[in-house]
């Protein structure tokens, strides 16, 4: 379908996520371009992933039902491009991201600022494998950074850029935007920066580092209205409903709805007052012409509310269309997007369904038609790492090998959690035993292990992201004695919400006296508990009867159990440590013996 687009043979690198990033590279993808999504396999990739809701079998639902089942955020955003998982952390993976960097034409990333540069992938790395390249950042305050932790969401630049105190009536709270407008300005900008700095580096052979802000983009969409100038003045930069000095301007209740009307030059308020039936007014030197009407704007608006309200909205649009006052229903999203005539452009599309559900939704299209074509994108959102194997062979040139060996590390095609719900799945019998004789297995549930999966295999359910989230209190009580707030804390940092089965957790405090937390993940398989021995000053594996001084994260044989320093005559149970009696078999560390 890209055949005959503008961006048609260009190769994409994306490294976005949530949703700024990722509508500069679906408008990309609309407009022709081969995307390549780089997703990070151990964070089950990006977090639109995570969106509730989510297209199931059965329809429509607030939570998964199965591993395949997609969220709506990335229904939309995902489509027409091409899904490979990476861990730009690990040497290979940032050494298969040069290999597709050399390939491509444009990369596109949304990191904070400073990101890039740590991981060793910022814009003079890729302009070392290729000058040409187009590099493209959008993120919230610039390459420079900002203010605060730096870390952008849209509400958070809305509340910067001043386009919060523009909405309302004078007096009303701030007043934020439903659309994400930030998010969805940032990109636009992006998308014309990276084609402009395209037609250059095709020109020069030199491409360009395109630096987008949304903060930066927003208050420049706030500074096209001259609202400085209004408050200098005196004019009220909110007004409500209506905008008085462009009245009759702004929207009105009818009957049955709402609907907006936009009269501010002579012809379009001359038809309305002829609209309302008072012809009489047209001559009349309050609403004759501009500056009267302005004078008397509570007065003219005043005459159109009480003329609506006992009409239906149809029936005002009407009398106001005929008459040539610009005019329209106010529509809510449901029917906005289902506007034959935005749909017949391609403006809005109908999403497919990867479900069996029959759910009818609709997504952005390319709001840009060429030659009387529509744009339109290649195909559906991927599945995470879907073309990994294909994207490795066709662009990298790897042979099956290679490829095996990086499928085979775990992080270039399938994520920890897909296989997780696997196990789940098909070792039932095997938990429900381990539960029978006292020793329960406590399962992490993530973005794709729905608890009811793991209620059904016989573990209890653990989400790792506080007390709100916690999906059950038997679960609580197993961990209880295990975790201490901190603990908690950073094991539910560590294990991002989704990796294995949690057997064993042992809690340490180094020399500088700093908690850290170690864990034994064990995918079905029973993990015999260990007990410490202290001996004088020691502690010591009750398997591998190795002894150690000081805090250290395995002992001599290469046991998974942590010691910490202990001094002489020194017997207090660390902070955290469960007691012998605790369900997790009398200890908390576990030998990997």
């Amino acid at each position: 379908m890209s055949a005959g687009r503008p961006l048609s043979g260009m190769v994409v690198v994306d490294l976005t996520n949530a949703l700024a990033g990722p509508y500069a590279t679906l408008l990309l993808a609309g407009l022709g371009a081969r995307v390549v999504k780089v997703e990070n396999p151990h964070r089950g990739g990006d977090p639109a992933r995570n969106n509730s809701p989510y297209i199931t079998d059965e329809g429509l639902a607030v939570r998964r039902s199965a591993p395949q089942d997609m969220s709506v955020s990335m229904l939309v955003r995902g489509r027409g491009k091409e899904s490979v998982t990476l861990d730009l952390r690990d040497p290979r993976g940032r050494e298969v991201l040069a290999d597709l960097v050399r390939q491509a034409d444009i990369l596109v990333e949304n990191y904070s600022a400073g990101v890039t540069a740590r991981l060793g992938i910022d814009p003079g790395w890729a302009h070392g494998i290729k000058p040409r390249l187009v590099y493209t950042s959008i993120s919230g305050f610039g390459a420079d950074g900002g203010p605060g932790t730096g870390k952008a969401m849209d509400t958070i630049v809305q509340a910067l850029s001043g386009v919060m105190m523009t909405s309302g009536a004078p007096g009303d709270p701030p007043v934020r935007l439903g659309l994400p407008i930030a998010d969805l300005l940032a990109p636009l900008y992006g998308v014309i920066g990276t084609v402009s700095a395209v037609v250059q580096a095709q020109r020069t052979g030199v491409g360009q580092h395109v630096d987008v802000s949304m903060l930066g983009a927003l208050t420049s969409l706030v500074a096209c209205e001259p609202f400085d100038a209004f408050e200098q003045i005196g004019l009220p930069l909110r007004t409500g409903a209506t905008v008085p000095r462009l009245a009759p301007f702004g929207t009105f209740q009818a009957k049955d709805g709402w609907f907006a009307l936009c009269a501010p030059v002579d012809p379009f308020a001359h038809g309305l007052l002829r609209a309302i039936g008072r012809p009489d007014l047209v001559e009349d030197e309050r609403f004759a012409g501009r500056d009267g009407r302005v004078a008397h704007a509570d007065e003219l608006h005043g005459l159109i509310s009480d003329w609506a309200a006992g009409r239906p909205v149809a029936d005002v649009v009407a009398v106001l269309d005929a008459h040539g006052a610009p005019a329209a229903e106010v529509r809510d999203p449901s029917a906005a997007v289902r506007d034959p005539l935005v749909l017949a452009r391609g403006e809005v599309v109908r999403l497919d369904d990867p479900g069996d559900g029959g759910a009818e939704l609709y997504g952005t299209g390319v709001p840009i038609v060429f030659g009387g074509r529509p744009s339109g994108f290649a195909g559906p959102a991927p599945q995470l790492g879907e073309h990994s194997r294909s994207v490795l062979r066709e662009l990298c040139g790897y042979d099956e090998e290679r490829i095996d060996a990086l499928v085979a590390a775990g992080w270039s095609e399938v994520r920890a959690s897909d296989r997780l719900a696997e196990l789940y799945a098909g070792r039932p019998e095997h938990l429900r035993a381990l539960a029978a004789e006292g020793r329960p297995v406590v399962g992490v549930v993530g973005a794709d292990v729905p608890a009811e999966l793991v209620e059904a295999s016989g573990a209890v359910p653990y989400r790792l992201h506080g007390s709100p989230d916690l999906v059950s209190d038997e679960a609580r009580a197993i961990l209880g004695a295990a975790l201490d707030p901190v603990a908690h804390s950073v094991l539910t940092r560590l294990l991002d919400g989704s990796l294995a089965f949690l057997t064993g957790l042992v809690v340490s405090r180094d020399a500088q006296s700093s908690l850290q937390l170690f864990y034994a993940l064990r995918e079905l398989r029973r993990i015999e508990p260990a007990r410490p021995f202290r001996r004088s000053s020691c502690w010591t594996c009750c398997t591998c009867r190795r002894r150690t001084r000081r805090a250290t994260t395995r002992c001599g044989s290469g046991s998974s159990p942590i010691s910490w320093r202990a001094g002489p005559g020194r017997r207090r149970r660390p902070s955290g440590w469960p007691r012998p009696s605790a369900r997790w078999g009398g200890c908390a560390p576990s030998c990997a013996r």
